[in-house]
């Protein structure tokens, strides 16, 4: 495929999701939100396709409008989660879990796995909570607080997205002011994580996306790689 041939795929792809995401509207607006979230729940747990704009719902407006830039897509969540639980009873630890969306959609979609989401916003971690007893996921939980304050030997797998990048952004793209942008404490969690890391059990498993701002301790292997969107999916697994 030439590379005009694949910009007019891609360019037809995308008028086709844009179609499907019309008629999935069309089609939720037949029903009251609670039958709407069974279906884009039901639609999880069978690998159906399911929109990041659907998805969020479930989420309060001010939280919603975040989605694009903070939280994980539908799609690279869905991925993750089944990279991340090679195994029934995996405990999945989500750094930076803010509103819990990942957690959410692991949860629905590896019902034999249990996700756990830390975040430093008390609020965010109110909401996931509430999303997850709104969707009656009894396969996950959430808690407000710093990373260093768990044990992370509890855990078989771990997902990133970026979570400690918002200390290097200005203040218009941040989740809000509250917490303000600190570079020494960026590396100060990056090089935490892979100390972290490196005294994990063989067979960890780690996801990430967009990175985590530093390199995996050597004993790690890249097993996976994918491009999506702006960022990439990388799965590494210790030896």
């Amino acid at each position: 495929m030439t590379p005009q041939q694949k910009e007019h795929y891609d360019q037809f792809v995308q008028e086709i999701e844009q179609e499907m995401e019309r008629l999935y509207d069309h089609i939720y607006s037949f029903n009251d939100e609670n039958v709407q979230v069974e279906i884009i729940f039901d639609n999880l747990l069978y690998g159906k396709k399911v929109f990041d704009s659907h998805f969020d719902r479930i989420f309060p407006q001010d939280i919603r409008r975040l989605s694009a830039i903070h939280w994980t897509p539908v799609k690279v969540a869905r991925k993750a989660a089944s990279l991340l639980c090679s195994q029934k009873g995996t405990k999945v630890l989500d750094i930076g879990s803010g509103c819990g969306k990942f957690c959410l959609v692991g949860a629905a979609t590896q019902p034999e796995s249990h996700f756990h989401g830390i975040e430093q916003r008390s609020h965010l971690t109110i909401t996931a909570k509430q999303c997850a007893k709104n969707l009656n996921l009894v396969n996950v939980s959430f808690q407000s607080g710093n990373m260093n304050a768990l044990n992370w030997h509890e855990f078989d797998s771990f997902y990133f997205y970026n979570p400690f990048g918002e200390n290097t952004l200005s203040e218009i793209v941040r989740i809000d002011s509250v917490m303000a942008a600190n570079l020494e404490l960026y590396y100060s969690y990056v090089n935490t994580t892979r100390t972290k890391l490196s005294t994990l059990k063989t067979g960890t498993r780690v996801v990430t996306f967009h990175g985590f701002g530093g390199t995996f301790p050597d004993e790690y292997h890249l097993k996976y790689s994918e491009k999506v969107g702006n960022g990439e999916l990388e799965l590494w697994i210790k030896s």
